[in-house]
């Protein structure tokens, strides 16, 4: 009796494991709320069979939920270090920007187990930023010198023009006359983070520096700095490794070499998209005219500077509504 308990038990936080929550990324309340009430609905409807002696043996609360994701990904990343260990790999770092703007630093590995190759996430760990460096940086920026059009910006107009006075207020006033200054402390003490950031992870895992035999990096320049960024950090520690300067996408590798003609027809398609996607009005009249239309597609793909790789989607998606496209706008 007690081995049939044990062994449902067993099962029980077996299939705590199983339920992939983490993966799915919904959150870890959803086995409370979600999960389990289907699970109930199942088991009395279709199995005829109650449901509280099941369900109170798989652990699926939201801290217990929580713990199983810690330990499998503490499992996961003591296996792959411990083959690190052994074997050589390739490394991808990307330094990203969180909503919060947080600082994080990102370390994919690439390498060969069992005659096939295999990429995984190494860590991905937040970049503190130092008090230090920014006060030793403060130091620089007190000393700068200011140009009198910034404190004065009306210093060199008579004061007899008023107009131009007036005009320059006014568009300082929409947004319209900015100054912009570099953002240069950020990449100041990122690369003096990020070579200390990364070597420390090595050590506390004792993966040998040497067994790297390329990095790419996404080209940043406290990645690729020729006197502070990583990859200068990293040839004086690792000799004969290669660097590569970033994975281009051929998106991109074809916006930089576009034609004039080519050039001028995109920002045309970038406009009428924009014109329509940017406006609730306009965005509900088309979509109703897509249904009027029969058209597969109801809404068009709103274009952003942020990425080109968008731009792929967009073309496609306005060459299939074009007729519908060219039908709006003419109105």
């Amino acid at each position: 009796m007690f081995a049939s308990t044990s062994q449902r038990n067993d099962d029980g936080l077996r299939a705590s494991y199983n339920i992939s929550i983490a993966k799915s990324g919904k959150p870890h309340t959803i086995g409370e709320k979600l999960i389990f009430p289907a699970i109930e609905e199942v088991l009395k409807t279709v199995l005829h069979k109650p449901a509280s002696d099941i369900i109170k043996r798989i652990p699926l609360s939201n801290n217990t939920v929580e713990r199983r994701i810690d330990e499998i990904s503490s499992d996961i990343e003591s296996f792959l270090c411990n083959y690190l260990q052994t074997t050589h790999f390739s490394i991808q770092l990307d330094e990203s920007t969180l909503p919060d703007n947080a600082a994080l630093l990102l370390a994919y590995v690439r390498f060969i187990m069992n005659q096939e190759i295999y990429e995984e996430l190494l860590f991905a760990r937040t970049l503190i930023t130092d008090t230090k460096d920014f006060e030793s940086r403060l130091e620089d920026i007190l000393t700068m010198v200011i140009p009198p059009w910034i404190i004065n910006p009306y210093g060199d107009i008579e004061e007899t023009n008023v107009i131009i006075q007036e005009e320059l207020t006014e568009i300082s006033t929409n947004g319209e006359l900015k100054v912009q200054f570099k953002k240069g402390y950020q990449q100041f003490w990122l690369q003096n983070n990020i070579p200390v950031t990364y070597p420390d992870y090595f050590i506390e895992k004792a993966i040998p520096l040497s067994n790297i035999i390329s990095v790419a990096t996404d080209g940043a320049p406290a990645m690729v700095g020729r006197y502070r960024g990583f990859i200068s950090y990293l040839k004086q520690n690792v000799s004969g490794v290669l660097a590569i300067h970033c994975v281009i996408h051929r998106q991109h590798l074809v916006a930089k070499n576009l034609s004039v003609r080519l050039h001028e027809s995109l920002h045309l398609v970038i406009d009428a998209v924009n014109r329509i996607r940017s406006n609730a009005l306009n965005t509900r009249l088309f979509t109703q005219l897509c249904e009027e239309n029969d058209e597969h597609f109801h809404q068009l793909l709103l274009h952003t500077e942020v990425r080109w790789l968008s731009k792929g989607l967009c073309l496609t998606r306005f060459f299939a509504l074009f007729e519908t496209i060219f039908e709006f706008l003419e109105y």
